[in-house]
């Protein structure tokens, strides 16, 4: 049980200024990092320390990873930093970031047929990793020694809808479309262990 649950995952509010600025006041350093603007249309921005800043995605969206070196700069003790990007900072337009805790450092992962590299954080049972595909349905390495309820999955180098894995829904495993409105669907790729997830050789996953 985790007693003060701002210890590992908290939100932040901001007002953008155009320039640079560090969100402070986190009670973490935090591993991944969902901005959105709160007055202004402007899109979600995902990141995290796995793949490192300026690597964002858009989970409003289904297209590939950017690459903005005016977005996300830098992760700190206590929050991060965002550069002059709109998406993350524009000015006078009021922000929201949800933050995680991930683990203090990534490791490969070889629990899988297919090695991971995973930032794991066994507490709070929240865990951020990477792979490469091999166009077959595999098991993928967690980190996180604990089955998990949910995983959401995103090709990095095309445009594609992201998978949100779940058996939280009403006990079978599940699957939905986090960019789209459709209802949820049965599936037989995520079953997960304490030890691995599985995914489907679809090139959406």
């Amino acid at each position: 049980a985790i007693a003060d649950g701002s210890t590992a995952a908290d939100a932040a509010i901001y007002t953008g200024n155009g320039s640079t600025q560090s969100i402070t006041g986190l009670n973490f350093s935090p591993d991944v990092v969902w901005i959105k603007a709160r007055s202004a249309a402007l899109a979600h921005r995902l990141y995290d320390t796995n793949r490192g800043v300026h690597l964002g995605l858009q989970p409003d969206t289904g297209i590939a990873e950017n690459n903005s070196s005016n977005s996300l700069t830098a992760f700190h003790a206590d929050g991060w930093t965002v550069g002059s990007d709109s998406n993350v900072n524009s000015n006078t337009v009021s922000f929201v970031g949800w933050a995680w805790d991930c683990g203090s450092s990534s490791s490969s992962n070889t629990d899988g047929e297919i090695t991971t590299q995973v930032r794991a954080n066994t507490t709070s049972g929240v865990s951020v990793f990477t792979y490469t595909g091999n166009g077959s349905g595999s098991t993928l390495g967690h980190g996180l020694g604990a089955a998990p309820e949910v995983a959401i999955v995103k090709n990095r180098e095309t445009t594609g809808v992201w998978i949100v894995y779940t058996n939280v829904i009403d006990g079978r495993n599940d699957y939905l479309v986090l960019n789209g409105t459709g209802t949820a669907g049965g599936t037989s790729n995520f079953v997960p262990t304490s030890t691995t997830i599985t995914v489907s050789g679809n090139s959406t996953t």
